[in-house]
C-alpha cells in the first residue's frame, strides 16, 4: 500500500495530478491491523482511523461513527425545519414551496447512501409532525391526517412524507438502481459500455411502479378509515386541478 502511494506521488505531478496526504483518509476495520498500517505509513501524513470518514456528502466506517454522523446532521435539519414553521405561520404557502422544493432535499442523498438509519429520523419527524405541518395547515393535526398529507399530490395528500417511513425505501431503491454501476466499480472495470442501460431503465420503471401501488394501497387504508364527508374531500382533493395555485 505504501509503495502505491509513494508511486502515486512520484508519476501523478506527470499527468497534472498532485496527490496531497492530508485528503486520503486510511480506515482500518480492525484494531490488530491499526500497527501495521501505522507503520506502513509512518512519516506520510496519511490519516488513519478505525472509526471511519465522510465520504461524497455520506459517510463509511464503523456503526457508531455511521450514527453519529447521521445524528448530527439531524440536529441541524430539525432546526431548519422548526425555523421554517416559524415562517409558516405568516406565510404557509412559502413554507410548503421551500421546504418540497429545497429542503426535504437535504436528507434524501443520506438516506439513499446510507443503510440501517430509518429510527434515526424520528426527531425530524416529530418536528416535521407537531411543528411544519401544523404551521401550514393551521390547526394540529391528527395521526391518521398526519398519513394524508404524506400522500402524493394526486393522491389528495401534499407530499410532506414521513422520512422515518423512506429512509429504508430509499436506500433500497438506490441499491437497485445503481446495481450495475456498483458491480463495476467493485470489479475495477471502467468500460460503462458494459452498462444494460434497458436494464436499468426497467429497474426504474418497477420501482415506480411498485411505488404507485404503495400509494394506492395507503390511499386505500386511509379512505376505509373516513366518514362519507371526508372520503368527499379526499377525493375532491385527487382530482384534476386540485391542487393548482390561483393567484
Amino acid at each position: 500500500l505504501k509503495d502505491w502511494w509513494t508511486r502515486l506521488t512520484e508519476i501523478g505531478p506527470g499527468y497534472g495530478y498532485f496527490p496531497k496526504p492530508s485528503k486520503p483518509v486510511l480506515i482500518v476495520k480492525d484494531l490488530k491491523f491499526l500497527p501495521t498500517a501505522k507503520s506502513l505509513f509512518h512519516g506520510t501524513g496519511i490519516k488513519i482511523t478505525l472509526e471511519g470518514d465522510r465520504h461524497l456528502g455520506a459517510v463509511i466506517g464503523s456503526p457508531n461513527f455511521k450514527e453519529d454522523f447521521v445524528k448530527k446532521k439531524i440536529e441541524g435539519w430539525v432546526r431548519d425545519v422548526e425555523q421554517l414553521a416559524e415562517f409558516g405561520r405568516e406565510d404557509p404557502q412559502l413554507a410548503y414551496s421551500a421546504y418540497t422544493k429545497a429542503l426535504c432535499m437535504r436528507w434524501t442523498y443520506v438516506q439513499r447512501t446510507i443503510s440501517g438509519i430509518s429510527l434515526l429520523f424520528q426527531p425530524l419527524e416529530d418536528a416535521i409532525r407537531d411543528k411544519l405541518l401544523p404551521a401550514i395547515i393551521g390547526r394540529d393535526i391528527s395521526d391518521l391526517e398526519r398519513q394524508m398529507l404524506a400522500l402524493p399530490l394526486r393522491f389528495g395528500g401534499i407530499g410532506i412524507q414521513n422520512p422515518v417511513l423512506t429512509s429504508d425505501r430509499e436506500y433500497l431503491t438506490s441499491v437497485k438502481v445503481t446495481q450495475q454501476l456498483t458491480d463495476l466499480i467493485y470489479q475495477q472495470d471502467d468500460c460503462v459500455d458494459k452498462l444494460d442501460i434497458a436494464g436499468i431503465k426497467s429497474t426504474k420503471a418497477a420501482v415506480k411502479l411498485a411505488t404507485e401501488t404503495k400509494y394506492k394501497a395507503e390511499f386505500s387504508t386511509i379512505a376505509d378509515q373516513l366518514n362519507d364527508d371526508q372520503k368527499t374531500f379526499l377525493n375532491l382533493a385527487c382530482g384534476k386541478g386540485a391542487s393548482v395555485k390561483f393567484t
